[in-house]
């Protein structure tokens, strides 16, 4: 069984991305893995000061909800990234903890990641904002992307139910 981690990033409820990775993580728990589920909106987690004093020490100096989260990525066998697309990029709390792991990136290795990413423009308009989760697991050593489901065309809430890609977010959780 996969410890997992699953990070949704959408401020609105009931959202198209965390849809996807709710349907992903409900899967997962009925499969017997141990899953956790982060919601950014109802976190606080501050911005990175780039004081580098947590390459110094080995911890941040900010205490707040990242701590915990972090503790979580670094237990994963398995990360899935959420994100609605805004503006042809990832949202600003995603990016926010994304920022916030480089206190201990160098012990985020060997990890499965899952990207989910919901967008009311096309597929061709997604990849930029692909390109932050590429960026950050690209520096991470030995992280490996098992999948990368988009989709496209869903601006209202809600909509993502009867795109293809939410079955396949269940798939991926009963493949495992």
């Amino acid at each position: 069984m996969k410890n997992i981690v699953v990070i949704s990033s959408s401020s609105r409820v009931q959202s198209n991305s965390a849809l996807l990775a709710r349907t992903f993580y409900d899967t997962a728990i009925e499969h017997g893995h141990h899953a956790q589920w982060y919601a950014l909106k109802d976190m606080t987690i501050q911005p990175c000061r780039g004081c580098d004093v947590c390459h110094k020490k080995g911890t941040c100096i900010i205490n707040d909800d990242m701590t915990r989260l972090l503790d979580s990525m670094l237990d994963a066998d398995l990360i899935v990234l959420a994100s609605p697309v805004y503006f042809y990029s990832i949202s600003g709390s995603m990016k926010l903890m994304i920022d916030r792991t480089y206190a201990r990136f160098m012990e985020l290795k060997n990890k499965h990641f899952i990207f989910m990413m919901s967008s009311m423009d096309d597929k061709a308009q997604v990849e930029r904002a692909l390109s932050s989760f590429y960026g950050f697991t690209d520096c991470l050593e030995n992280s490996v992307i098992d999948a990368v489901l988009i989709a496209d065309n869903c601006g209202k809430a809600g909509t993502v139910i009867n795109h293809p890609q939410y079955q396949q977010a269940g798939q991926l959780a009963a493949n495992l």
